[in-house]
């Protein structure tokens, strides 16, 4: 009788968390921005679930459960995201592949005024995640070490501002020494930066999330695990 209580017990677990996932209910507490790839564009629009600002998107095409950029593709934030972002605390999450380690500088999302003062992208050099500062310092933020892992699967990348911290698959890759800022520029692009060379991402992003505040570890990774469910 016991024995059959335990199983009744973690098959209820299961279905609760199995029923959790398939809702695909990410943590909603200080959401501002919600990109879904399933959900399309709409005339090279992508359209954010929550505050419903518009990206506008060039070259970029609809592959599977995710778009696709070729490393000429890129969009365009509404400008109406600094309006949204009113702390200096925030979590950035991007899901994304990027089959193979990059080449050259890449970058995944970025300030629209200036190059990468905030945001992501990918420093081949010294094979390193590189998060910059957004608050008048140019020169700020931080750079991770990246494992070639980084590019071998889907995965959620995400970084706290300005806790200095970032994370793969709901691991630590490192912490920073000094603050991070989230941008309160005019917008922002995805899928390269602000410059005349672009440095354009190559690959497949699926979902894009912006909060307002710092995301606990838990959390990150129970958002980990609805992004593996929808898009494996």
């Amino acid at each position: 009788m016991g024995l059959m209580w335990c199983w009744l017990r973690v098959i209820k677990i299961w279905l609760m968390k199995r029923s959790l996932l398939s809702s695909g209910e990410y943590i909603q507490d200080g959401i501002i921005l919600h990109l879904n790839a399933m959900d399309g564009l709409v005339d090279n629009k992508w359209v954010d679930r929550v505050n419903g600002l518009e990206v506008s998107m060039s070259n970029v095409l609809k592959s599977g459960k995710g778009l696709f950029f070729d490393g000429s593709a890129y969009g365009m934030v509404d400008g109406r995201i600094r309006d949204l972002l009113t702390s200096a605390n925030a979590t950035l999450e991007i899901y994304f592949y990027r089959p193979g380690k990059p080449a050259d500088f890449e970058v995944l999302l970025s300030d629209m005024v200036t190059s990468v003062k905030m945001g992501c992208a990918f420093l081949p050099r010294n094979e390193s995640v590189i998060i910059r500062s957004a608050q008048n310092d140019y020169g700020k933020g931080q750079t991770y070490k990246y494992d070639a892992s980084l590019f071998t699967r889907n995965g959620l990348l995400s970084m706290t501002y300005s806790a200095s911290n970032c994370f793969f698959d709901g691991k630590q890759l490192a912490s920073g020494s000094e603050d991070n800022y989230i941008s309160h520029s005019s917008g922002m692009y995805i899928g390269r930066r602000n410059s005349f060379d672009g440095s354009f991402f190559r690959g497949y992003i699926y979902s894009i999330r912006i909060y307002n505040r710092i995301l606990t570890l838990d959390e990150i990774k129970h958002n980990c695990k609805i992004d593996k469910y929808l898009y494996s």
